[in-house]
């Protein structure tokens, strides 16, 4: 009818209205029916798997793609959705039971010889293989498509210049601004308590471990290991504790949190200090295993870290390990924070300059370095002297 009624006719602008009134309403019903569609799925599928440690019904969230695969030499089953990604042990009477998850928001993929792909994140790393070349060629490019889509998705809605803009009433962004300075406040407590637990961390590997490895090394009656290998395995850490302590202390002064709380001026002091020491950290870590894994060839330092070890639960591989995925963290952590933070505030711009630098950090590398350090560690993963089994 549109068509056939000309300009000037008192319903062409009116036959125009309702052309687009009735064609959002039709999006919006298809939308719906996508959605309700997407919810019945994930729902069965949810039904199926054991231990899974979040909700998997959410309305944005769509199963992209499964199937079976092996992970390192075990055969699991890999789900894939558009905004995460987990493995569960294959079905058992018709149960898939969870095993770990993959942070798509920053992980990377590399691809390997025949059937096999890594993936990388701050969850650690994936050896994925296959059952055919072909099969990981289709893996390997959904995964890349849909890690991009997340990924994009993240830094849109970090670097959007005015989340509020295209909301409605002026009580909506009230309530808005209000329900993003909660999560601000949350997502801070989250930070702080991250870091504490960091710090704490690394100051356990240095009691524990490190000091007792400069000692060693020092004492000249000692043969286990030379002072040239304390120090590779050392490098850096005492530096990487320092700035941290530094960190912790300066969030604790901002605690309780206010609405006029900022965090750009603690990582804009520190943001320059933690980039250089984490990649030195990061272009030196194959040394330090490869030195700490040299050491473990001599039986009494095999059986002497074995001792400390065993003793504290802990594993020495691990731990040094740990910073490699500090960065990621932080900028998971920064970027989820600027999502909450109002465009207009003065935390806004200085916080948008700390998460792309870190984003940049990361990009740089995750890829480049942590296949060879992440393997390095992680063949280190079982504490001598004690079986998974055990």
């Amino acid at each position: 009818m549109a068509k056939c009624t000309p300009e000037n006719h008192p319903d062409h602008g009116k036959l125009g209205e309702a052309i687009a009134l009735i064609r959002e309403l039709t999006d919006y019903v298809n939308k719906c029916k996508k959605e309700s569609n997407s919810t019945d799925e994930l729902r069965a599928i949810e039904q199926k798997i054991t231990g899974l440690p979040f909700d998997l019904v959410q309305t944005h969230r769509a199963l992209v793609k499964e199937g079976p695969m092996k992970i390192d030499k075990d055969t699991m089953h890999m789900w894939l959705f558009s905004d995460i990604a987990f493995i569960t042990k294959p079905p058992s009477r018709g149960k898939y039971k969870f095993k770990e998850s993959i942070n798509l928001n920053t992980a990377k993929l590399q691809q390997m010889e025949g059937a096999s792909f890594k993936i990388f994140s701050t969850d650690g790393m994936v050896n994925a293989t296959c059952s055919s070349v072909e099969e990981r060629m289709t893996w390997f490019q959904t995964f890349t498509d849909t890690i991009g889509d997340v990924q994009k998705k993240m830094l849109n809605e970090a670097f959007t210049s005015n989340p509020l803009e295209s909301e409605g009433s002026q009580q909506f962004l009230e309530s808005r601004l209000e329900k993003m300075a909660e999560n601000r406040e949350t997502q801070f407590e989250s930070l702080l308590h991250s870091e504490k637990e960091y710090l704490h961390t690394l100051e356990t590997t240095r009691s524990t471990f490190l000091n007792p490895i400069k000692k060693a090394a020092m004492d000249k009656s000692n043969t286990m290991m030379s002072v040239q290998a304390a120090k590779d395995i050392l490098f850096n850490f005492s530096e990487l504790r320092n700035v941290h302590k530094a960190i912790v202390r300066a969030l604790k002064a901002k605690s309780p949190w206010t609405t006029e709380s900022t965090v750009s001026d603690i990582f804009g002091e520190h943001l320059e200090r933690i980039i250089y020491l984490y990649r030195e950290y990061i272009e030196h870590n194959a040394v330090q295993m490869a030195t700490l894994n040299a050491c473990t060839q001599k039986n009494d330092f095999n059986l002497w870290l074995s001792n400390l070890e065993i003793q504290s639960k802990l594993n020495l591989g691990q731990l040094l390990g740990l910073p490699l995925r500090r960065i990621s963290e932080y900028y998971i952590a920064l970027a989820n924070m600027l999502q909450n933070t109002n465009p207009k505030s003065e935390d806004y711009e200085k916080l948008s300059g700390i998460v792309s630098k870190l984003s940049a950090f990361n990009d740089e590398f995750t890829l480049k370095n942590q296949p060879k350090l992440l393997e390095s560690s992680m063949r280190r993963a079982t504490p001598r002297g004690i079986t998974k089994k055990q």
